[in-house]
């Protein structure tokens, strides 16, 4: 990975994603390994961080997983990119941070407000409460980066994917948990 070093945070340790993590504190030294930390380790980890990519979904425990404490603790100038959840993120915090210059820049592809949530308008709908749009070290996105010309082509593979192994093993290897919300 270009000579850098990644730390995954996962909820089990204990299992690496897709048989691709190297374990706890394994991969240290730039040599494009993994390693997988615990939501305990958050705290050591982001003062060191250049970036941190938030991919998580949105429930009751990951909701302002990065409040205004957890964004201060990262380094000045460090960068922050949301293709997750919106309110993983404390909005009230990012919005500071980045107008303070405290974070050198962020990249959000999720927001805090929908127009399909109870309640909401579509033709009144921002899609935050402040004014992200005003901030010259913030990229916007319409919630579309996810979006390839394969995707299509690549969710049917996924489909068969899962398909033969439910036929297979009885199992699916994509288990959604009704009671985690994901």
């Amino acid at each position: 990975a270009m000579g850098m070093h990644v730390d995954a945070v996962r909820r089990t340790v204990g299992k690496a994603a897709l048989g691709q993590g190297q374990g706890q504190g394994q991969g240290r030294g730039g040599d494009g390994t993994v390693a997988i930390h615990g939501q305990d380790d958050l705290d050591e980890l982001l003062p060191a961080a250049d970036v941190v990519v938030v991919c998580l979904p949105g429930t009751p425990a990951t909701n302002n997983l990065l409040s205004e404490r957890e964004i201060r603790m990262l380094k000045q100038g460090a960068v922050v990119v949301n293709i997750g959840r919106g309110p993983v993120i404390d909005e009230n915090a990012l919005f500071e941070a980045l107008s303070d210059g405290h974070l050198g820049g962020a990249g959000l592809d999720v927001w805090y407000n929908y127009p399909m949530l109870p309640g909401n308008r579509v033709d009144s709908i921002q899609p935050a409460n402040r004014p992200f749009h005003t901030l010259p070290n913030l990229v916007m996105s319409p919630h579309c980066g996810q979006s390839s010309t394969s995707k299509a082509r690549d969710r049917v593979r996924e489909l068969v994917s899962m398909l033969t192994s439910y036929a297979t093993t009885g199992e699916l290897p994509n288990y959604f948990d009704l009671d985690a919300g994901y």
